[in-house]
């Protein structure tokens, strides 16, 4: 089996300005915009988690229960609560612009 990771490791440029309101109201917007990004995620990890899964089984490395009994160190731990944070920042970009708009308004 051939894994191409080329495509799935290119960085995604940001979109500039504000994205179209597809809803009359704009938390409908905020909701779908949030689940869109979290499905689109969800999709291509569990793409790559899949392909090396089977990887690993094809050629005898690892068996499903080990990765299943797996317990990171502080080290991984550390990066993996880093990943998490900038994840979570990506999904809830929209209600954090238009919070930062809002306060900014107020000032």
């Amino acid at each position: 089996m051939t894994v191409n990771t080329s495509k799935s490791r290119a960085h995604k440029p940001a979109a500039k300005g504000r994205p179209p309101r597809n809803f009359q109201d704009p938390a409908t917007d905020h909701l779908m915009s949030m689940v869109l990004e979290l499905v689109t995620e969800f999709s291509v990890m569990r793409d790559r988690l899949d392909a090396l899964e089977r990887l690993l089984d094809e050629r005898g490395v690892l068996r499903q229960a080990a990765i299943d009994q797996y317990e990171p160190d502080a080290a991984t731990a550390a990066v993996r609560a880093k990943r998490h944070e900038t994840y979570v920042r990506r999904v809830l970009k929209s209600i954090r612009e238009d919070m930062e708009q809002l306060t900014l308004r107020q000032e």
